[in-house]
């Protein structure tokens, strides 16, 4: 089966409609009104028809696959240019300042094995913490020797942040 654009699919129905239905004279208009286009044979204007009809919506399935369209080189580019610039930008705001889906963004990172993260603070020990870990680990040692039930009071883990929900 071969692949149709969103453009495309979306003027099969519109044929079939001029037709009153008749999926030969829609396939013959179709072709007539867009010679450069690869004609579907008549049977897929009632697929598409159909689809519409039961589903509200053209879903993408085996019987009616879309081919992608190229992405234009100077968007490409320009989101980039955008990562380029501020790396800790969001795909949203570069969707926004270019006017162009937040999917398109993701397939163009991808594309470039670009791979969008959510910054994360990270703590880490400094040479001046050695002092407090010694002193914990001495009160924690004596506290288990007078407390044998300590470790049962004490949580815990490798998070850093708690929430109450």
């Amino acid at each position: 089966m071969e692949r149709f654009t969103w453009n495309e699919l979306a003027d099969m129905p519109l044929t079939l409609g001029e037709s009153r239905g008749n999926a030969v004279l829609a396939r013959a208009i179709y072709a007539e009104r867009f010679p450069n286009r690869m004609v579907p044979e008549r049977r897929f204007f009632l697929k598409v028809d159909r689809s519409l009809r039961e589903r509200g919506q053209l879903q993408v399935n085996p019987g009616i696959r879309v081919r992608a369209r190229p992405i234009r080189d100077n968007v490409e580019e320009e989101i980039l240019h955008h990562i380029e610039e501020d790396p800790n930008t969001s795909t949203r705001k570069i969707a926004d300042h270019l006017r162009i889906s937040q999917t398109l963004i993701w397939k163009v990172l991808h594309d470039n094995h670009l791979h969008p993260f959510k910054k994360q603070k990270v703590q880490h020990l400094l040479p001046q913490d050695y002092a407090n870990r010694f002193a914990f680990a001495a009160w924690y040692l004596q506290q288990g020797a007078e407390h044998p039930d300590i470790r049962q009071a004490i949580l815990f883990s490798d998070e850093s942040t708690f929430c109450l929900g």
